[in-house]
């Protein structure tokens, strides 16, 4: 189902975590539903620790049936119930038809690299077309192995200095870049990182509480101040 699945198999689910949805395939019970990706988050069910139950097994069991998942937003800060019909794996995104990772869905808003500024001629703006002020860096998948390097992890304290770190780790590998666009909404931007000495994206970032991912009020404030000036 997704990438981080085995972590949360190994252990207990943990309180305020959920699966960060990355991408939303055509055969998903949620493709209709009004999930997001990149901001939203599938919160699994509080009894599976008691059953002893992996979020995964527990859905095979319900194959063909309707339930009500939990579905917590980035975009609202909120939790939000639906009802989704459980889909046989046809092993595009498993039996959800998405891809998923295993994230701390509370202090997500501040785990992410918001682009301030892009330097001229840079691999950036050449290559990658960040937009400043309105694009925020999520996360980084390796096409090669399939790795997905996830900005919102608990053991990255110093963000900055640790994605230049998973970009350098992934040198001459195609890659795909996670950015979510205040205006456009989650954007997967495919890139071969160069074999430079010591690669760097070119661009201005920076994390933490005067920073943190834009909320649905906030970027509809912003819209309707710019149409009034305008």
């Amino acid at each position: 189902m997704g990438n981080d699945e085995d972590k949360a198999n190994n252990n207990k689910y943990q309180k305020d975590y959920g699966f960060r949805i990355y991408k939303i395939y055509n055969n998903s019970p949620f493709k209709m539903l009004g999930v997001k990706e990149l901001s939203d988050f599938i919160i699994p069910p509080k009894d599976l620790n008691s059953f002893n139950l992996t979020f995964e097994y527990w859905l095979k069991e319900k194959i063909n049936e309707k339930i009500k998942v939990n579905i917590y937003s980035l975009l609202t800060r909120k939790m939000k119930e639906i009802e989704i019909t459980v889909n046989e794996d046809d092993n595009k995104g498993g039996i959800l038809g998405c891809e998923v990772n295993y994230e701390n869905y509370i202090s997500a808003e501040n785990k992410l690299l918001h682009v301030t500024n892009i330097k001229t001629k840079s691999f950036a703006q050449d290559n990658v077309f960040l937009i400043k002020d309105q694009d925020y860096i999520i996360g980084l998948k390796s096409l090669n192995d399939g790795k997905l390097y996830s900005l919102n992890n608990d053991k990255l304290k110093e963000l900055i200095i640790e994605f230049s770190d998973i970009l350098n780790r992934n040198k001459g590998k195609d890659c795909e870049l996670y950015v979510y666009n205040v205006k456009r909404g989650p954007k997967v931007i495919l890139i071969k990182i160069p074999n430079n000495r010591r690669f760097s994206l070119g661009c201005d970032v920076a994390y933490g509480k005067i920073h943190p991912f834009p909320m649905k009020g906030e970027i509809d404030e912003d819209e309707e101040k710019k149409t009034l000036k305008d």
